[in-house]
């Protein structure tokens, strides 16, 4: 998900708990705890870093567990400090009476550090980037397509909830009604996705019951979520050689998809292995990728290149939104350059966004084919 919701969502976490004291430093941890997974960013946006570094380590279970940990540690000791600074003596019936601010049990910093925590990881679960949440133990990609990495209709009321929550921050009359209604935005938070999910799984069982049979272009259809999920789907029909899209609409359910062309042609399943052990790059980005096609972009006397795309992320807004920011080639693409006549792989690069023709090439060494070479007739030079 978006920055912005996981701002949101990690300044609702501690406001859940009741005893949990109003100070401004507890929006802080809030917020801490719900960006912290992300700064796996710093990391770059290298080929190896989006397809394999982003969204594991510090999104898996073993590391948000240590990081809950060092979050409530570094609250409690900021709060010692609070309550030290604001500590009061008064004398009653000629006794010294010491009054210390309200403190927080360790335990529950720990499980307001670890609720921000889990709420990132849930989010970024709910969405087709996929979160490596079993990190060092499995690369697996948990990828529930329930979200799209944008979502005005989940996040602007999780928005409005998290400011209403701060109104009258320190205000104790306010107290219980504000644990209330942070409750209410945890309670959004984990319903909106799983009701997306729902709508995704009962739109793809009728899709793939009324529209689909082996032997035929359409065997399987796949529902993607795009920026006006869950009521717009982008739906990915395949084959064992090909894939087709369409869109769908929640409120034309019974409308039948056409899947006409283009059709995206799949990676020879023989070229595409061994492109893989040639290439640990590439391995990196079928474990990421879902739905991987190859087109000749570009092509002359001297070399072809190939561009191996995610159909996820072909025209992942609306057609005409994409083609005004000229991104709808997709994003997250990978390209060889081969020789035309030897068959040779000479280079390899990666495309962060589809427009982006800036990035360097990387040579490839050794040299390897994918296919026979072309035969050269006699006394030709």
């Amino acid at each position: 998900m978006d920055s912005v919701t996981h701002l949101a969502a990690g300044i609702l976490t501690p406001l859940v708990f009741r005893k949990a004291p109003r100070t401004a430093a507890l929006v802080l941890f809030g917020i801490a705890a719900g960006e912290l997974p992300d700064i796996d960013a710093v990391a770059g946006s290298s080929a190896h870093v989006m397809l394999s570094v982003h969204r594991s380590m510090t999104h898996s279970i073993p590391v948000i567990i240590i990081s809950a940990c060092l979050l409530a540690f570094l609250m409690k000791l900021f709060l010692s400090k609070v309550r030290l600074r604001d500590m009061t003596v008064r004398v009653e019936n000629g006794q010294a009476v010491v009054n210390r601010p309200d403190d927080w049990g360790l335990g529950y910093m720990f499980m307001a550090a670890l609720l921000g925590l889990a709420s990132h990881v849930y989010l970024d679960c709910m969405t087709t980037f996929g979160t490596q949440i079993l990190w060092p133990f499995s690369d697996y990609r948990v990828a529930v397509p329930a979200l799209f990495i944008v979502d005005f209709l989940f996040t602007v009321p999780l928005i409005l909830i998290a400011l209403y929550c701060l109104k009258g921050f320190r205000n104790p009359n306010r107290l219980d009604r504000q644990v209330k209604w942070a409750r209410y935005g945890m309670a959004w938070l984990v319903l909106y996705p799983l009701c997306c999910f729902g709508i995704h799984q009962a739109l793809s069982y009728k899709l793939n019951n009324d529209y689909t049979e082996v032997g035929t272009a359409v065997e399987k259809i796949t529902l993607t979520p795009v920026l006006a999920s869950p009521f717009y789907w982008k739906a990915v029909a395949e084959n064992p050689k090909e894939y087709r899209l369409d869109w769908i609409a929640l409120y034309k359910p019974f409308q039948k998809p056409e899947f006409m062309p283009p059709i995206y042609p799949k990676p020879d399943a023989r070229k595409w292995e061994k492109l893989q052990e040639a290439l640990p790059i590439f391995r990196e980005f079928d474990n990421f990728a879902t739905f991987v096609t190859v087109e000749a972009t570009k092509s002359n006397d001297d070399f072809i290149e190939y561009t191996f795309t995610d159909l996820r992320y072909l025209y992942s807004a609306f057609n005409v939104i994409m083609e005004k920011i000229d991104s709808n080639k997709g994003l997250f693409l990978m390209q060889i350059r081969m020789g035309a006549k030897d068959k040779k792989v000479y280079a390899w690069r990666y495309l962060e966004r589809g427009n982006d023709e800036t990035a360097m090439w990387h040579a490839v060494r050794p040299l390897f084919t994918l296919e026979e070479p072309e035969e050269t007739e006699p006394g030709a030079e």
